[in-house]
């Protein structure tokens, strides 16, 4: 049996094929990092005068949904106070008197001699919506930054204070877009509520039991009063600690299904109360006008009954003596 020899030769000219591939790929690789350098500042530099921040998902960086300060709250109200029931009041008492002075519009009559629909119908924000608009992060300068130097536009002379330009440019057309976000902040307050249920409700109790405590000094002179606030507030009071903690828990739920539902269908109603509302101004100025036709017809019917008869033609107009 003839033993065949191993031939090396096609193995060693694939590794001298690799070694020979390595080297421009290699060379490439360095061109490429050298040319993305050079390219990715000029890139990242054309930024725009002023950019916005996204907002966190948290209550903490705004003063929107504060936590309860039970200093303001005496007996029996402190006894019920929650951050949470706070909340909720907040926010449907906030939609809903926006959504009332869309529904009032502009105080006075339509001015129909205006030369164009903004004169015809005003679109300044109302009170309500301009301050809730004021304390949210999107219409908050707070929220808008400057480039650094060197990126190009450059912008050193802004002003910190007129940064974001949508706070100058809120309408009562935005109402839809505020309340969106004011509902955003309110789901983030409750989903950060949720997932720190445990904690948050101790430390609501233990400043309850604070104020709890202070109390029993004010009213020390009441033997009933105090005999109760001794009772409800002996330290950490457990049943009423598991109380809000299950109570919260079903109001989180509860909302978190159902207001973005609400707020969906406030606004879907409040988009054809707009759209419905030039043809409103319009018959009220329709209806002005013809009350002033008829005016104007009546002033003529009183002033021609003042002229003399076509029969009376001849007699002389004036009585002499």
């Amino acid at each position: 049996m003839v033993k065949r020899s191993s031939d090396t030769r096609p193995q060693k000219n694939l590794d001298s094929k690799r070694e020979n591939g390595t080297i421009p790929m290699f060379v490439l690789a360095l061109l490429l990092i050298f040319m993305g350098a050079q390219t990715a500042p000029a890139a990242y530099g054309n930024i725009p005068k002023r950019f916005p921040v996204l907002a966190a998902c948290t209550r903490y960086e705004y003063n929107i949904f504060k936590g309860t300060d039970f200093n303001k709250y005496k007996f029996p109200e402190v006894t019920t106070v929650s951050d949470v029931s706070r909340w909720t009041k907040q926010y449907h008492e906030t939609v809903s008197e926006v959504v009332d002075e869309v529904f009032n519009g502009p105080p006075g009559p339509p001015v129909c001699t205006a030369p164009s629909y903004e004169g015809l119908l005003p679109l300044s924000a109302s009170p309500k919506l301009g301050e809730l608009a004021s304390s949210l992060p999107s219409w908050n300068s707070l929220t808008w930054q400057v480039p650094p130097a060197g990126t190009d536009p450059e912008d050193f002379d802004a002003d910190p204070d007129l940064m974001n330009t949508n706070a100058g440019k809120l309408s009562q057309l935005d109402v839809g877009t505020v309340l969106l976000e004011y509902l955003r902040m309110y789901e983030c307050a409750l989903v950060e509520r949720s997932l720190f249920l445990i904690k948050d409700t101790y430390d609501q109790e233990k400043d309850r039991d604070k104020r709890m405590e202070n109390l029993k000094t004010e009213v020390s002179g009441d033997v009933l009063e105090s005999l109760l606030i001794f009772l409800k507030g002996r330290p950490l009071n457990w049943p009423m600690y598991l109380n809000f903690f299950v109570g919260d828990r079903q109001i989180i739920l509860s909302e978190l299904t159902q207001a973005r539902r609400s707020l969906n269908r406030t606004l879907a109603f409040l988009a054809g109360f707009n759209r419905m509302r030039p043809i409103d101004i319009e018959l009220k100025c329709l209806q002005q006008a013809s009350l002033d036709v008829r005016n104007g017809l009546a002033l003529a019917a009183d002033a021609s009954s003042c002229l003399p008869r076509i029969w009376n033609i001849k007699d002389v107009l004036r009585d002499y003596k």
